[in-house]
């Protein structure tokens, strides 16, 4: 674990961690692309929140057979949800707020407002509705991303699902339906 300091540059090719379970950098100063090469299949947590890591979140992280926390939100990064996500399978949290608000992406903002989320273009481009129903899912956070399009008129979640945060930027045009099991939101 390396949360919560300084370092800067890129995240290096981890050789040799195959038996690595976690793998937290949140909060530094990292940059380049986050790639899906070093991370095995022992993996369960990956948090490169809070960074300034840009390009593309690789979904095939996603469904590595162990993961089940992913963070990356506050970077400068997007996210474009193939049907691979459909197979994540072991993802449990799933973390990409503010996914491209890195204070290193404001160039827009004339100072830092604490830590607001801004969202100066859409960082990811939809939500496949096979992400509500991952059988081991119980938290997404989506929030601050600047998605458009319309949510699904029905989304059966798992059972242990218990935290759905999608706000900012979505449009609402027809009412979501959210159950879980017996129970309707």
């Amino acid at each position: 674990m390396i949360d919560d300091n300084t370092f800067t540059g890129t995240i290096p090719v981890l050789n040799n961690a195959s038996d690595m379970s976690i793998f937290t950098a949140g909060h530094n100063l990292l940059t380049g692309n986050l790639l899906p090469h070093g991370f095995y299949n022992s993996i369960e947590i990956i948090d490169v929140s809070n960074n300034m890591l840009s390009g593309a979140v690789p979904m095939e992280l996603l469904v590595l057979p162990n993961l089940e926390i992913f963070s990356a939100g506050v970077n400068c990064m997007t996210a474009q949800f193939t049907e691979l996500i459909c197979s994540a399978d072991a993802l449990q949290i799933l973390i990409l707020d503010g996914l491209h608000s890195s204070s290193s992406c404001r160039s827009a903002l004339p100072t830092r407002i604490f830590d607001i989320i801004y969202v100066p273009s859409q960082s990811i481009s939809s939500i496949p509705p096979c992400i509500y129903s991952l059988p081991s899912l119980t938290n997404l956070h989506l929030s601050g991303n600047g998605i458009t399009g319309t949510l699904p008129t029905d989304a059966t979640l798992n059972y242990g699902f218990r935290e759905l945060i999608i706000s900012t930027g979505l449009s609402y045009q027809k009412l979501f339906k959210i159950t879980t099991g017996e129970y309707s939101i």
